[in-house]
């Protein structure tokens, strides 16, 4: 087949514009390529290439690169398909897409809390699910914000187009996500002509209609002529219109936070599980809520200590957490077992906290007598994800052989090799087929809840963790992706003065960008097959991480990275000598340097003249503040966009720290939302950010997991908590010493009526508005403290699910309070 392309950019010095399409395969595979495109006038890039597409269907879209990087992606929700029969050719005349202000709508959270019941990566229909004549006029429009029951139709100014009567309007066919087309015969129509798209509303007059709603602005009006395609043999002229011209909907969700493990049924077996999951959603929903919002849920098992409760420090980035296994939907055929493992998980269930090590000893006891009940079970799981299931199985069976996961202490393996882990699964098939039995069990259930929350028009909303463990899969099938001798941290903040070594090896983002971030699309594309949004942990490590030597006995020897290290002439141009001791050797070029972060107070800092203390403050202030602002952004916008365009998923970005100024105009200009927290501005010198001053496309949050719960923030500290109570919420007087139900219901009102998009509020302070219902131990509320490295990740519910849904004056408060704020 030939493939004729044509785009307008006005492209920068140095910019080509290139084409990258996407062979889809009838087994679900992807391969991308990409071609570059020719100017002659620096506006209008062209291109004509022969391929062979053996059957499979193709989508394609643009992106702009510099030298061998791509700088710039257009916005790629709604792909353009096309079916690819090797006997044609194609004509491509396309305008560059950019995210619309509608983003949003586009997204499977959107959807879900619509009612309209999208899961999964993509809703994709076929490509041109409308007729082709000889010659045809082919129309597109997106309207993303269509409600149920309502559906797009054209209506112009010729008799073919209903003379601009809406009884004869044109009905169009969903073909996408949010889009619409319509295609007519070109014969009896002349061109130039007119038109508008409206949107129906099923009625009860004789057409079926009801509501009709025009779009915005004046007419459409087609060109004199056009450039025509061939398309599956007919030739198709066509009007791609962008989108509807109608209001974006301000659309808003109240929803919960609360960690999978933290659930509590009376059928718990002493952690929360994926089939608890089903009964919060129904509380969510019978709320008004529309989100859950879960810590990350990956298999973190190293030792069976306590220490693997941390959420953080997956052993994989795509299996799934034994623990969260619900035993109660695997009985065993052994029914004296199956009692014996009953009695054991229901003294679990009573403790006020979670004994990880005793759960996890008996989740895994039940499903290894399971799999020798169901050894010979087959799925098609396995097969699918064998990429990374099978080196994931050999893992844990290696470390499970060696007592370690430090894979470099292991007599086998302990250097990935492909041929010998096949070797070593032939050899080993029982015994590594039972961690793939595993994990297919939890795919089927996570998989189910989701589905069942998303009846309830409630999504899931996942967590991205910026690291992976130095001890883990990936670290061990694919060390060529990280840099394994260094370690990624962040820098001094309020959570900790010393900063935070996290001990994950930072990523090679050049090694990354080869293959265009397939190690990211695809560890997304994975959790898209539960989640409808997700956060991404830590996003400033899209911009720059705060990159510590592996073995380095503190945070506070990091420096961020990239970086633009300064050179001694540029240290010396600020007004002061080179002084070695206050700063660092740049990692990569070691006559360079970094200012030490917290060099400032310090005694080779005090020992300086005024003249030079002064200027190196200039100098550091300059480094961290200013210096690398475009740098950073330049590289973020490089990673960001293949992430974003990956899934349907709405991306939710948490931007806290020491956060340089370029992240929130580049998460604005990927529609990515921040996160917002009354009590840590990002106004410099203001005490408490203003709720109705958040932009609109963030998540609203009282408090998170690495915080202390509104009950126990109230307490910490008087002399602030007295400022909030008289400023904030208004009040006279003297604070009280522990905030009333009513006083929390006050607060949880002010976040719900904040501007955000989402405000996601956790289990704990939605609680608090009620003094029979909240927890009386404050100090069981608790999380996570990121000063403690050795955190006990352990909160559990204090009471079950049921009692929620039992307590219906409760209830009906969140209702109100959720109606009111409009979400």
């Amino acid at each position: 087949m030939t493939l004729n392309f044509s785009i307008e950019y006005r492209t920068e010095w140095g910019q080509s514009v290139e084409v990258e399409l996407c062979f889809l395969s009838a087994d679900g595979k992807t391969s991308l390529q990409r071609f570059p495109l020719e100017t002659d006038d620096g506006l209008v890039w062209k291109g004509v290439y022969t391929l062979k597409a053996k059957g499979r269907q193709m989508r394609y879209s643009y992106v702009i690169t510099e030298g061998f990087s791509v700088v710039r992606r257009e916005w790629d929700v709604v792909p353009r398909l096309f079916p690819a029969d090797d006997a044609r050719t194609y004509f491509f005349i396309d305008h560059w897409r950019d995210m619309p202000a509608s983003s949003y709508c586009y997204s499977d959270a959107y959807e879900v809390a619509q009612g309209k019941g999208v899961k999964g990566t993509a809703k994709q229909l076929s490509t041109f699910p409308v007729a082709l004549f000889p010659r045809t006029f082919l129309f597109r429009i997106q309207a993303p914000q269509l409600a149920s029951g309502e559906r797009v139709a054209l209506v112009g100014d010729q008799p073919a187009l209903g003379n601009w009567d809406i009884a004869r309007a044109l009905p169009m066919t969903q073909s996408a996500h949010g889009e619409w087309l319509l295609s007519i015969s070109a014969d009896g129509l002349r061109l130039p002509f007119e038109y508008k798209y409206v949107v129906l509303k099923t009625g009860s007059n004789e057409q079926g209609i009801g509501e009709v709603c025009w779009e915005e602005g004046g007419n459409r009006l087609t060109p004199s002529n056009g450039q025509w395609s061939m398309v599956n043999g007919q030739w198709v002229l066509a009007f791609f219109d962008g989108e509807i011209r109608l209001e974006v909907p301000h659309w808003k969700v109240a929803g919960l936070v609360v960690p999978l493990f933290s659930l509590k049924t009376e059928g718990s077996q002493g952690v929360g599980d994926f089939g608890d999951l089903k009964e919060i959603a129904d509380w969510a929903s019978k709320t008004g809520m529309h989100a859950i919002q879960l810590l990350p849920i990956n298999d973190t098992t190293q030792n069976r200590t306590f220490t693997d409760s941390y959420p953080y420090n997956a052993i994989s980035v795509h299996a799934l957490h034994p623990i969260y296994a619900d035993l109660r939907q695997l009985p065993l055929t052994d029914k004296k077992a199956l009692a014996s493992f009953q009695r054991r998980w229901k003294k679990l269930n009573a403790l006020p906290a979670i004994d990880y090590v005793k759960v996890i000893k008996l989740k895994e006891e039940y499903l290894h007598l399971l799999y020798e009940e169901n050894e010979e079970r087959h799925s098609s799981f396995i097969n699918q994800n064998a990429e990374w299931l099978q080196p994931y199985c050999v893992f844990c069976h290696l470390r499970d052989t060696y007592g370690t996961p430090n894979f470099s202490k292991w007599k086998k393996l302990s250097t990935y090799n492909r041929n010998a882990v096949a070797e070593y699964i032939e050899a080993h098939a029982k015994e590594v087929g039972y961690y793939a039995f595993v994990q297919d069990i939890l795919h089927k259930q996570l998989a189910e809840a989701a589905d069942y929350a998303r009846s309830r028009r409630v999504f899931l909303k996942g967590d991205l963790p910026i690291g992976v463990s130095p001890r883990s899969v990936e670290a061990w099938h694919e060390p060529h992706l990280f840099h394994m001798n260094m370690a990624a941290g962040a820098p001094p903040d309020d959570f900790t003065r010393d900063g935070q070594n996290w001990g994950f090896p930072t990523y090679d983002w050049e090694r990354m960008a080869e293959d265009g971030y397939l190690w990211w699309r695809q560890r997304l594309g994975g959790m898209a097959q539960y989640f409808s949004a997700y956060r991404i942990d830590h996003i400033l490590g899209f911009f720059r991480i705060w990159q510590i030597p592996k073995d380095s006995p503190t945070a506070l020897l990091g420096q961020f990275s990239p970086a633009l290290p300064l050179s001694r002439e540029e240290i010396e141009s600020y007004g002061m000598q080179f002084h070695e001791e206050l700063f660092l050797h740049d990692a990569t070029h070691p006559d360079r340097f970094h200012p030490r972060i917290s060099v400032i107070g310090e005694e080779a800092w005090c020992r300086l003249p005024k003249n030079e203390q002064d200027a190196f403050i200039r100098l550091y202030e300059d480094f961290f503040f200013r210096r690398h602002n475009d740098f950073w952004a330049a590289h973020a916008m490089r990673k960001l966009p293949a992430l974003i365009s990956a899934t349907n998923m709405l991306v939710c970005g948490e931007d806290l720290g020491m956060v340089p100024a370029c992240v929130g105009p580049v998460m604005q200009q990927l529609g990515i939302l921040s996160l917002e927290i009354q009590a840590m501005p990002k106004t410099y010198g203001v005490p408490f950010a203003k709720l109705h001053e958040n932009p609109y496309r963030s998540v609203d949050t009282i408090f998170t997991h690495d915080m202390p719960t509104l009950r126990l923030w109230w307490k910490e500290n008087a002399e602030r908590t007295q400022l909030y109570y008289n400023n904030v919420l208004e009040h006279d007087g003297k604070a009280p010493e522990e905030p009333s139900g009513w006083l929390c219901e006050e607060i949880v009102a002010h976040h719900l009526n904040s501007l955000s998009m989402l405000c996601l509020i956790s289990l704990q302070d939605w609680l608090s508005m009620d003094e029979n219902l909240r927890n009386p131990n404050l100090e069981e509320e608790r999380i996570n403290v990121p000063a403690n490295p050795k955190n006990y990740w352990r909160y559990r519910m204090h009471l079950p699910i049921s009692k929620l849904m039992d307590a219906k004056a409760f209830t009906e408060r969140l209702q109100i309070l959720i109606v009111r704020s409009g979400r």
